[in-house]
């Protein structure tokens, strides 16, 4: 495990490369290989271990210094040296619907012709074509969609469809992990290339819910070397892409779905001295002077909100919105004793000017 000295930490991506060394990965890398032959031998003794060793997948877990706001939730996609897919990999794509406008339609025509523009262009890594129509209804369950998720290795879709995805799949399919990847079907003559890189990529999902978020990054059946490029490679995109930059990871582990986590990186850093930046944020509107009302000052806010005050007499400020001081906690703003009678008198007054203001806005 690397420890972190605070003066070697700045703002380069390549300085932390170099803080989170290839020696370190490479440790880790052969100590979740050891402890994963372990658990093969002690629980699965009946089955060769080359055949479990192969598809276990490695995930690279990330633990954040600081927890972003939710508007920072995101989806970062990291496209890697080596695929995690195989040729022999079941790849399903998810089309939209030739016939939009009739809910009935027969879905085989859609499957046909997709399946066909696939053979066209010497696509063969796809195993099935769902359409959408098929997803909404053949689909409608938790289970279903579970059952959906676990049939194949990955998932493709139609980037025009992507917008109603999240709804159609359901929770199922992000439990599992199995975002789909977006390609263009309109691209057709470079589509067998844009499927090849597009299976190289592996995503993300930053929800902003806790501190500690894992991303699928190699299987444990891939030689040493090729895992570690993966590592690297979806370090770098994290520790530019995330909200603090690297600055705000607190550590960095490897691990399968049953084993422990091993360290390759964690800093020891103060927390505090992270700083995130602040997303839509409001511009402050200054009072501006009103012509038809001298000596007075008008501030208008973005949520409508009208706000009318004397120069120089914050005291008598009025607000267009808001019921005044009196009616809320039946207290005088001044403290002192205030006569019914000119309390009336003065909400007129104000009541007057604000009619007058809004007729000038």
């Amino acid at each position: 495990m690397l420890q972190v000295d605070k003066k070697k930490i700045n703002d380069d991506n390549k300085e932390f490369r170099k803080i989170c060394k290839k020696k370190a990965i490479t440790k880790a890398v052969d100590t979740l290989k050891a402890l994963n032959e372990k658990f093969v031998e002690r629980e699965m003794k009946k089955q060769l271990l080359l055949q479990e060793d192969s598809d276990t997948p490695v995930f690279l877990q990330l633990m954040l210094k600081k927890i972003p706001s939710k508007k920072s939730m995101k989806m970062i996609t990291i496209s890697l040296p080596h695929s995690l897919f195989k040729e022999s990999s079941d790849i399903c794509l998810i089309t939209g619907d030739l016939n939009k406008n009739d809910r009935k339609a027969d879905t085989e025509p859609d499957i046909l012709h997709y399946k066909e523009l696939l053979k066209t262009y010497g696509v063969t890594r796809v195993s099935e074509v769902v359409p959408l129509r098929v997803l909404r209804t053949e689909y409608k369950t938790f289970e279903s969609r579970r059952h959906l998720a676990a049939a194949y290795d990955g998932f493709l879709a139609d980037k025009k469809i992507a917008g109603v995805l999240p709804r159609a799949l359901g929770t199922a399919f992000y439990q599992e992990r199995k975002f789909p990847l977006q390609i263009s079907l309109l691209k057709q003559r470079n589509l067998k290339k844009q499927i090849d890189e597009v299976l190289k990529k592996t995503q993300f999902l930053f929800s902003c819910r806790g501190n500690c978020h894992t991303v699928q990054v190699a299987n444990l059946g891939m030689d040493n070397n090729t895992i570690i490029e993966n590592i690297q490679a979806s370090i770098d995109v994290l520790a530019d892409k995330l909200p603090g930059k690297w600055n705000n990871i607190l550590g960095l582990y490897l691990k399968t779905a049953k084993s422990k986590a091993i360290p390759i990186f964690v800093s020891f850093e103060n927390p505090n001295d992270v700083k995130l930046k602040k997303r839509f944020q409001r511009e402050k509107v200054k009072f501006q002077e009103l012509s038809s009302m001298p000596g007075t000052k008008v501030n208008v806010f973005r949520d409508g909100r009208i706000i009318v005050k004397k120069v120089n007499e914050d005291e008598d400020d009025i607000n267009v919105n808001e019921s005044s001081p009196e009616q809320k906690d039946g207290k005088n703003i001044h403290k002192t004793a205030v006569d019914k009678t000119s309390v009336k008198r003065k909400k007129n007054q104000d009541s007057k000017k604000v009619k007058k203001v809004k007729k000038e806005l």
